[in-house]
């Protein structure tokens, strides 16, 4: 249960500040007001822990096991938040990998 409030925390810090920093950057907190860049950055971060906590469950679900020099290391807990928060920030990428695949593969 400890890992669920981990991630919750750590992907929604993580995108909030992300989007804070990209408002300030672009200037955007002059044109928009503080508000408005705070709900932005706060529902931002919310989906970010959804979708940490979603693929937290997914990758816990594989129960990971990588054979290196013959012995077999089991990713675990810690590992699992780690990749589980960071898979947020790169979802734009992904799908435009997942559009892109499938976009080859029909034609």
């Amino acid at each position: 249960m400890n890992e669920f409030i981990y991630i919750i925390i750590i992907a929604f810090l993580l995108a909030s500040l992300y989007q804070l920093n990209e408002a300030i950057e672009n200037d955007k907190h002059k044109s928009d007001g503080w508000l408005e860049v705070g709900i932005k950055a706060s529902v931002l971060g919310a989906l970010a822990s959804t979708i940490a906590v979603v693929c937290y469950l997914a990758l816990k679900e594989i129960n990971l096991i990588v054979n290196f020099f013959g012995y077999d290391i089991v990713i675990k807990d810690g590992v699992l938040v780690f990749v589980s928060t960071f898979i947020p920030f790169f979802a734009k990428e992904l799908i435009y990998l997942g559009k892109r695949f499938i976009g080859k593969k029909g034609a």
